[in-house]
């Protein structure tokens, strides 16, 4: 019998097939010189559907944020966000963005300092910067994927607070 598989990515997992790879649901950013952070998912865009993997427009909006900033600040991003990105905008044919500095808050923490997890969440419980929102794991993802709109407003919240 054949099992429909979810995973982050396929490294060391033995799946036969994949029936659709992962797309973007939502960014979140915010300007060095604004208080309001903004957050899109693909439910904002005309024409949306539950099971919808069609990031492409939430791809480009995120791409003329990204040619607009000098320096874009994450936390894993360098390992995980802008080569997710990076992978959804060459899906989509969309060229990379202009050229801007990357600054990792993850590595640049642990240049100076061992914590014992260096997680966004870890480090903001310990240095009391406060918790990241809590939700249910993989199934607010999936609850997403299904249009479910009070999933999709706590996912949007999650996001946005992570910025």
């Amino acid at each position: 019998m054949a099992e429909l598989i979810w995973s982050w990515e396929l490294w060391d997992t033995n799946a036969i097939e994949v029936e659709r790879h992962g797309h973007l649901l939502c960014f979140a950013y915010k300007w060095l010189s604004q208080k309001r952070t903004h957050v899109r998912g693909l439910d904002d865009f005309v024409g949306y559907k539950k099971h919808s993997g069609n990031d492409k427009a939430l791809c480009k909006e995120l791409f003329v944020l990204l040619d607009e900033a000098d320096v874009v600040v994450c936390h894993n991003g360098n390992s995980f966000d802008l080569k997710k990105i990076n992978y959804r905008f060459l899906v989509n044919g969309i060229k990379h963005p202009s050229p801007f500095v990357r600054l990792d808050t993850k590595l640049e923490i642990k240049k100076i300092a061992k914590f014992a997890s260096h997680k966004l969440d870890d480090l903001g419980s310990e240095m009391k910067f406060g918790r990241k929102i809590k939700h249910d794991g993989w199934a607010l993802w999936k609850k997403c994927y299904e249009a479910d709109k009070k999933s999709w407003k706590k996912m949007k919240d999650y996001n946005k607070q992570d910025v």
